[in-house]
This record gives structure tokens, C-alpha cells and sequence, in this order.
């Protein structure tokens, strides 16, 4: 049965409610143009048990600090009207500022040709390709689900 949106509230470490998975933008391989973004964006490794740190957010076992909840070396935000998690920062995430995350889109939605003058028109520098390249190879192999198991398909 899947989970159902909804406002959040704590009590201490203990969220009134589950919290959702996060949008599937913040997941390195799902990274496509066209898809939402902000001024900074945070994506995901393949290899983070977005599953267990959730449930693990569910018993209590996080530390909440303000707006903020930190489980296994990784820090969470949550939007409190429909309980939707995004990753912050820790272990397995990268921040990334929006040019960094539109070459990424870019990366993971065009190839030759057009990625070059996808790059060149939008003026991704050297240092932001060599980054992509770099998240290109935690992308994870073709039908992973980021620890998510059913959630994300």
C-alpha cells in the first residue's frame, strides 16, 4: 500500500507521520532537462538506502534539529505539508549549484552532437564537465532504485 502525502509534525526526534521519498530529480541518474530544479539541488547515489534511513526517521532514530533530521551520516529537510523528503547533505550526496545541475540534465538526456552544443550554448565550464562525468559513474546500473525498493519506479 503506498504512503500517502500529508502534513508532518514531531514530537522530539519522532515524525507524526513517515516521510516520503524524495522527488526522483534528486536521484543521479534521473536527472533530466526539463525537470524541476532550484538554485542548488542535491542528488543521490545509487547506493544509499534511502529505505533504511527513512525507517530509521520513522522510529525515532534520526536527530532533528530544526527543519533538518540527520540519520547515518546523511541530513534530510522535509516539506512539512506533504511529508516529502530531499537530501540535504552527508555521505552519498552531492550539492550541486543549478549550472552543475542542468549539465548534468543535460548529460543524462542528450549524447554527441548534441550534448557539445547543449554544453557550449549553455557555457558549462571544464570543471563542471569533468564533475558530471564524474557523477555519471555512480549512476548505478540501468532499472536500480536507490535503495526505494517499489517507490520509485
Amino acid at each position: 500500500m503506498p504512503m500517502e502525502r500529508g502534513k508532518v509534525t514531531w514530537d522530539g526526534n519522532t515524525p507524526s507521520r513517515p516521510l516520503l521519498p524524495p522527488h526522483p530529480r534528486h536521484f543521479i541518474k534521473n536527472v533530466k532537462l526539463g525537470m524541476p530544479k532550484s538554485g542548488r539541488n542535491t542528488v543521490i547515489e545509487p547506493w544509499v538506502d534511502m529505505t533504511r534511513d527513512l525507517r530509521g526517521i520513522a522510529a525515532g532514530r534520526g536527530k532533528r534539529v530544526g527543519n533538518e533530521v540527520t540519520i547515518n551520516d546523511r541530513t534530510y529537510g522535509w516539506h512539512p505539508e506533504t511529508s516529502v523528503a530531499y537530501p540535504i547533505r552527508g555521505r552519498g550526496f552531492h550539492e550541486l549549484d543549478r549550472p552543475t545541475y542542468d549539465a548534468l540534465a543535460g548529460y543524462n538526456s542528450l549524447d554527441g552532437t548534441a550534448l557539445k552544443r547543449y554544453w557550449n550554448g549553455t557555457k558549462t565550464t571544464q570543471a563542471m564537465r569533468d564533475r558530471v562525468r564524474a557523477l555519471s559513474g555512480l549512476r548505478g546500473k540501468r532499472g536500480e532504485r536507490h535503495g526505494m525498493g517499489r517507490h520509485l519506479h
